[in-house]
Order: structure tokens, then C-alpha cells, then sequence
């Protein structure tokens, strides 16, 4: 099967694939850790700052981040399964996904531009649009390719397809 993957006739849907899996894994690993081990995400965060020589001081000790963060996070994650499972029955399901990932993306500069002043903030901001970016141009461009193409052809076979009721 993974050399079917790999040679399949959709370059697009296996390109696809593989970036929703990493993105995937990108929301869901961080969203559980957000809800068991918050002191992981928080040493990420003071790390990173110290790159720009400046600590990051705001406390963040409360647990009302936690369940919102992993509320929002494993969201996004379930969303891209969602995708990865079948593209084509959950694609209007995309542009939720980005619209949420980009509110990120404005809280963040907001965050850092009015309120805590951080250069810290850049890295959200960056990386977030870059997420959002790569969501838009990946799932899309799979799906125009997907469109004509017989469920066959695709590795992975898209999951739960909707079949016509008899009548």
C-alpha cells in the first residue's frame, strides 16, 4: 500500500495527505498536553522567548486557557481527519478550519502589537498564517484533482462514502 501511495496517479491527494497528516498531528498532540501536562506547552512558550532575549513574564497559570486551548486546538486536528478521511464529503468543512486557525493568527498580533508587547508574538503569527496558507493550498488543490477521479485510484481510498438510497 505504500507504494500504491506514493505512485498513485493523485501527486495532488498524496501531497495532501501527507501535509494533513503532519497538521493533524500538529493540533491533537499539543491539544491532549494542553489538558494533561500544561507545563510542557508553557516551557515551549518561555523557550521559544528566550530565542529573542527577551522572557516571556505573563502568567499563565490559570486553568481557563487549558480547556479553551484544547477545546479550539483538538478541534482544528479533528477537522483535518475529517479532510484526510474524505475530502470530498468534508471539504466545505475547510474554510471553518482556516477561518479559525486565522483568528489565531489576529489574536496574536493583536496580543503582540496592543497589549503585551512581545516579540514572541511574531512566531504565531508567522507559522499560523503559514498553517493557514498550507491548508487552503493543499486540501484545494487536492480536491480540484480528486473531482474526476474514481475512489479507486486513491490511496488512501476515501472513508464513509455517501452512497444514493435505493429507491
Amino acid at each position: 500500500m505504500i507504494g500504491r501511495f506514493f505512485t498513485q496517479p493523485c501527486g495532488a491527494y498524496r501531497n495532501f495527505q501527507l501535509v494533513f497528516t503532519v497538521l493533524t498531528l500538529n493540533f491533537v498532540i499539543p491539544a491532549v498536553s494542553y489538558l494533561v501536562a500544561p507545563d510542557v506547552a508553557l516551557k515551549s512558550v518561555h523557550d521559544l522567548s528566550a530565542l529573542f532575549g527577551v522572557p516571556y513574564t505573563a502568567c499563565e497559570d490559570g486553568h481557563f486557557w487549558r480547556f479553551l486551548a484544547f477545546s479550539d486546538v483538538m478541534t482544528l486536528g479533528f477537522i483535518c481527519l475529517l479532510l484526510q478521511v474524505n475530502l470530498r464529503r468534508w471539504y466545505p468543512a475547510l474554510l471553518p478550519l482556516m477561518f479559525l486557525k486565522a483568528c489565531s493568527v489576529f489574536a496574536s498580533a493583536y496580543v503582540g502589537l496592543f497589549q503585551y508587547r512581545h516579540p514572541f508574538f511574531v512566531c504565531p503569527v508567522v507559522l499560523d498564517s503559514l498553517t493557514v496558507a498550507a491548508m487552503g493550498f493543499f486540501a484545494s488543490r487536492a480536491h480540484r484533482q480528486i473531482l474526476g477521479r474514481n475512489d479507486g485510484e486513491l490511496v488512501p481510498r476515501p472513508r464513509f462514502v455517501q452512497t444514493a438510497e435505493a429507491p
